[in-house]
């Protein structure tokens, strides 16, 4: 029996299944039908509706498609460093943030300019000086940390707060990216005990990924209809 590896995250999306190994900072998109071949051998696979899955035949294609996931270090024969090989349980969001009731006064700006330029700076350093898994495990290790201490969920203090990071985004260069844009939101909003998920989804066929911030239900830098479009993988 094998094991999904700790550090990677599988979901099933447009007749593929696709890993994120976070270790390795990639993702890999199997085609359905010869992953469904060597499902007997993955535990934990039981995705609803597949009761005749146990009489699919074993193949000795399916021995060579587990054996080069072994290799790539997203299986793992050792139950100590893995889990089961099913996706990601996760709040499907049913709105978005809504916009501010007003622009950010100047003072405003000034005001939360330093721990912008903080927040962004930490996500600079993580995303090109670190691994993607040691980003999302510090990430993760912060939310535990102050779990406890977390505000409640408030959309007009959130709404506001995106409204000044928006604001000053212009002021840190760097391309668009969903990555950089998210964690540098979520260490802007973390100092305020704002702890949103950071949300990891992809799109099956053509491939595409991306990453957004959620709370609870609540799409917070994203638009629902766009994020509605992904399965999630992972959520930290």
């Amino acid at each position: 029996m094998y094991f999904l590896s700790r550090d990677a995250y599988v979901c099933a999306a447009g007749g593929y299944w696709i890993i994120l190994d976070a270790e390795r900072d990639r993702y890999l998109c199997l085609a359905e039908q010869p992953l469904r071949r060597a499902a007997r051998c993955l535990h934990g696979w039981t995705p609803a509706g597949e009761a005749g899955l146990s009489r699919e035949p074993h193949s000795s294609a399916a021995d060579d498609l587990v054996q080069s996931l072994l290799s790539r270090g997203v299986l793992t024969d050792n139950p100590e460093k893995g889990k089961a090989f099913s996706g990601t349980c996760f709040e499907p969001p049913t709105r978005e943030l809504p916009r501010a009731r007003s622009s950010p006064r100047r003072a405003d700006l000034l005001r939360s300019f330093p721990g912008f330029v903080r927040a962004s700076a930490i996500a600079d350093a993580r995303l090109h000086l670190g691994s993607l898994l040691s980003t999302i495990q510090a990430v993760e290790r912060r939310r535990l940390r102050y779990a406890s201490r977390a505000a409640p969920v408030d959309d007009d203090r959130t709404a506001a707060l995106l409204s000044v990071f928006r604001a000053l985004r212009p002021l840190y260069p760097r391309r668009g990216i969903c990555l950089f844009d998210s964690l540098a939101l979520w260490e802007f909003l973390a100092p305020h005990r704002l702890l949103p998920h950071w949300v990891f989804g992809v799109i099956g066929d053509p491939f595409s990924a991306h990453c957004w911030l959620q709370m609870g239900s609540v799409v917070i830098n994203d638009e629902l209809e766009r994020v509605r479009r992904y399965t999630p993988i992972m959520a930290k």
